[in-house]
């Protein structure tokens, strides 16, 4: 028997390239609703390869104007398909945009880990001076 084939997703955790990932959700209420997913398996000696894997998902609940814009590659930006939907995708000023309902960033790597992190912590300092905090 696989272990990853026969996984079981448990409350407050996720499996991430077979890796289990701890995480934690919070949704906020506002004139919007949004549902946040946040968590790591943490540091693992390494780059990916080592199994350390890191997860953020921001998802609308109610009333949440979010486009995704991504890097298509060699993506058609004209249908975008995610599982057994297919989206129309425009081209957007940073590539492929997309009207999303949930938005997922999976990193692998203790590196990424904490460059993540320093990122997060940047666009909160921003976000919060320019919202005038």
């Amino acid at each position: 028997m696989d272990a990853i084939n026969n996984y079981i997703r448990k409350p407050g955790e996720i499996l991430i390239d077979g890796q289990v990932v701890p995480v934690k959700e919070k949704q906020i209420t506002g004139a919007n609703i949004i549902k946040v997913e946040v968590g790591t398996n943490g540091i693992q000696g390494g780059d990916s390869g080592h199994g350390s894997r890191t997860h953020f998902a921001i998802e609308n609940v109610s009333s949440t104007d979010m486009t995704l814009a991504f890097d298509g590659g060699d993506a058609y930006c004209g249908h975008v398909d995610v599982g057994d939907v297919r989206l129309k995708g425009r081209e957007g000023m940073h590539g492929c945009e997309i009207q999303a309902e949930r938005i997922e960033i999976e990193l692998g790597g203790d590196a990424e880990l904490d460059s993540f992190i320093e990122a997060l912590e940047f666009a909160v300092a921003t976000l919060k001076e320019q919202r005038g905090y």
